[in-house]
């Protein structure tokens, strides 16, 4: 995660760009059956934060998250003519964590776990001589993510004369997701849900104050 951060007391305020992979594994289910199709992709994303401090050691962190992935795109042209067909999906939504201090040096160490609601959607798009057609899949649900943070001070690592100014690498995994509530253009679809779990990174500046 790429993000600034600023101090104020107990509480800091940050914002940054993620970078994820995400299993995208569609289940049907119905009681009586129950098959699986995963097709996983990349997802680059924004995110932004805050985090209040209870004490040195324990903290609550508030995000708000939207991440975009291709996940499929193709084109080509013949006698004359041309097609082209692309597929984007899109999540959005806030989530919390429950913070924990676990070390001050050599680097500063923050392990966090929580969850949060998303908002999904998928849209496909085709265009064939100058003609375009699309279609959008919507969806709603929650996941549930585990993870760290490690920052150290920038001066520490690089000869830079900038006080307050520290380095910040995230790694944290979705263990557990759930999109439902799906419909596409207002019609719904029974006996399906998407899984979203796979592996966040993210490598950011933090400046104190």
């Amino acid at each position: 995660m790429l993000s600034f951060t600023i101090f104020a007391a107990n509480f800091e305020v940050g914002g940054g760009i993620t970078y994820g992979g995400i299993s995208n594994e569609f289940v049907y289910d119905d009681g009586h059956e129950v098959s699986k199709l995963s097709i996983p992709i990349p997802a680059f994303g924004i995110n932004v934060n805050g985090t209040y401090w209870f004490n040195q050691k324990m903290g609550v962190e508030v995000d708000f998250d939207f991440s975009r992935a291709t996940i499929y795109n193709y084109s080509e042209k013949y006698e004359g003519s041309s097609y082209s067909e692309k597929e984007i999906s899109q999540l959005l939504g806030p989530a919390g964590y429950f913070k924990y201090n676990l070390l001050t040096s050599p680097a500063v160490v923050n392990l966090k776990a929580g969850g949060g609601y998303y908002f999904y959607s998928d849209t496909n798009k085709e265009k064939e001589d100058g003609t375009e057609t699309s279609s959008k899949l919507t969806g709603n649900g929650f996941a549930v993510y585990v993870g760290a943070e490690a920052i150290k001070p920038i001066p520490e690592i690089f000869s830079i004369n900038v006080n307050n100014l520290q380095l910040k690498a995230d790694v944290g995994y979705t263990i557990f997701s759930k999109i439902g509530n799906l419909e596409v253009e207002g019609t719904a679809l029974e006996h399906i849900t998407i899984n979203l779990n796979g592996l966040k990174l993210g490598l950011g500046v933090i400046y104190n104050f």
